[in-house]
């Protein structure tokens, strides 16, 4: 991906159904973007935000412009950039994140949690939740510890896709999984 972004000069957002990720890496490495134009509200990453150069166009003619003057107006394309790059770095880069986890910490230091009964029916439908926990913590991770209240038929996804997973994820024994999956202490 690297390489690719090295070599854009500009990022048009995903058509028909934006991804925030893929929009996110490149704008924080400097590349200017255009969204897609009167998005359905379901697929809004951001409101419309003027000021810092994020804005849906109304339309296809108007997106047409946009993308057409981000190419042709050199000064345009990076001044926009210089506005979606500040506002973006303030408020989703990782330090922005960090200092937003501290203030939600700080905010909700002295508040009572309750942690919900999980239900056997709940049921595993992403599929990669833990793949992308393991990407994001590097610290080692126990495979079953939170899933040990899930019903078999997700408790059997749970063990699925243990088959592949990184060195760091660490899985029972074969005796131990057939004693997870059958829910036996």
């Amino acid at each position: 991906m690297k390489d690719y972004i090295e070599k854009t000069d500009l990022y048009l957002e995903g058509f028909p159904i934006p991804s925030f990720m893929s929009l996110l890496e490149p704008a924080i490495a400097g590349i200017p973007f255009v969204l897609h134009y009167n998005p359905a509200s379901i697929y809004k990453i951001f409101e419309n935000n003027i000021k810092n150069g994020i804005f849906y166009p109304e339309n296809f003619e108007k997106w047409y412009q946009e993308v057409e003057k981000m190419i042709e107006d050199e000064r345009y394309r990076e001044h926009t950039n210089t506005l979606q790059f500040n506002y973006l770095k303030e408020n989703y880069s990782s330090d922005a994140w960090r200092k937003k986890l501290k203030e939600i910490k700080e905010i909700t230091k002295h508040k009572k949690h309750k942690i919900r009964s999980i239900k056997n029916y709940e049921k595993c439908y992403n599929n990669r939740d833990e793949q992308l926990v393991s990407v994001i913590e590097t610290k080692k991770i126990e495979h079953y510890k939170y899933t040990f209240q899930l019903g078999f038929i997700s408790r059997l996804w749970v063990i699925i896709l243990s088959i592949n997973n990184p060195i760091w994820v660490k899985t029972l024994s074969k005796k131990q999984t057939i004693k997870y999956l059958l829910n036996i202490s």
